[in-house]
């Protein structure tokens, strides 16, 4: 198993779509909005330190960045895949405007659940969240993610393939899942 891009995965009513460099200025507003950017790694204010990590991302191996959008093909938001450790991949960079459709989080996160777990084969998760960022914790933990340490800044999860699994059982009950498609 390795992280690889592909060009869009769809289902749910939303899709993920590899970013490119022309969604430099989309994913600058996120970064820089401070009603979305609390719990964030603070970037510059600069297009141009932007556009280069699009430029780098889109040459790199190790990881896939996605842009989250509507069925119009309207941005609402990014998520990104990163840090494999083994048979272990790390996601973030999960932001979400305030104005997207409801449930509209939850469904990215199963839509990069199913790629990485089904279509890429990965046997875990792992990744940290905020302390004060108590709304997304407590969605990861209801999803079964395992708190394996904390600091004051941050909570250390897992997220194991049997947890996956539960976590398809729950939310199948409320959404077609077998819908969701990966295009190379």
């Amino acid at each position: 198993m390795k992280i690889m891009k592909c060009s869009r995965i769809t289902g749910l009513g939303i899709s993920l779509r590899n970013a490119a460099v022309s969604d430099a200025q989309f994913i600058l507003s996120l970064r820089t909005n401070e009603d979305l950017n609390q719990y964030l790694s603070p970037v510059s204010g600069f297009i141009e330190q932007q556009v280069a990590f699009l430029e780098r991302y889109t040459r790199s191996s190790e990881e896939a960045f996605f842009i989250i959008e509507d069925g119009n093909g309207s941005p609402l938001g990014t998520i990104r895949i990163y840090d494999q450790r083994g048979d272990s991949f790390c996601w973030g960079s999960w932001i979400v405007v305030r104005d997207a459709p409801a449930r509209t989080g939850t469904k990215s996160a199963l839509l990069l659940y199913i790629y990485a777990f089904d279509h890429l084969g990965f046997v875990a998760s792992h990744f940290d969240v905020r302390q004060d960022n108590r709304s997304v914790w407590r969605f990861h933990e209801s999803c079964g993610a395992t708190l394996v340490r904390e600091n004051d800044l941050d909570r250390f999860y897992t997220l194991s393939r049997d947890n996956w699994s539960d976590m398809k059982k729950k939310y199948g009950s409320l959404y077609d899942l077998s819908e969701v498609r990966v295009i190379s």
